[in-house]
């Protein structure tokens, strides 16, 4: 998910061997080698489908801060798989995802969600309760209101 840049790393993770599983790409125009789906830009209200038509998602993007895409997700209920990023570790645990340090362990956890159904299932349901604790609209509000409030006890 998401516009075509060289960071996303999507030709590290074309060229996962045996993935087992086929890749479905939007939000970008790019020619892409069969078996990829490529679904090009799809309107945002239409990303919940989307996300509930995958078994799971691989984020392998680096330096993009805490991707929206990524919570998107997980607030489905879709297992998630990234490469960590430190910079993570404010915006989400890292247990709600399936975290490899590396592109080439994120084939390996991307072949895990892949294959163990049960080890999907659970990853999918963390981020959900994740996402449904730290990512709605009263935790947003609640958020801001801590910072307005430290700003003016600091006036």
């Amino acid at each position: 998910v998401g516009r075509a840049s060289t960071k996303k790393n999507l030709e590290a993770v074309l060229a996962f061997p045996n993935p087992g599983y086929r890749l479905v790409v939007c939000g970008g125009a790019r020619e892409l080698p069969r078996p990829t789906i490529n679904l090009g830009v799809i309107p945002h209200a239409r990303m919940p489908l989307l996300y509930r038509a995958c078994d799971f998602m691989i984020h392998a993007a680096t330096g993009e801060g805490f991707p929206v895409a990524i919570q998107e997700a997980m607030a489905c209920g879709l297992a998630v798989a990234v490469v960590w990023d430190a910079g993570y570790r404010g915006a989400v645990a890292r247990e709600a995802v399936a975290a490899a340090n590396d592109l080439e362990s994120l084939a390996r956890v991307s072949q895990r969600l892949a294959t163990d159904a049960t080890h999907r299932k659970a990853v999918g349901a963390e981020g959900f309760q994740h996402a449904r604790d730290h990512y709605s609209w009263r935790r947003t509000v609640e958020r801001y209101l801590d910072l307005f409030d430290g700003l003016v006890e600091a006036a």
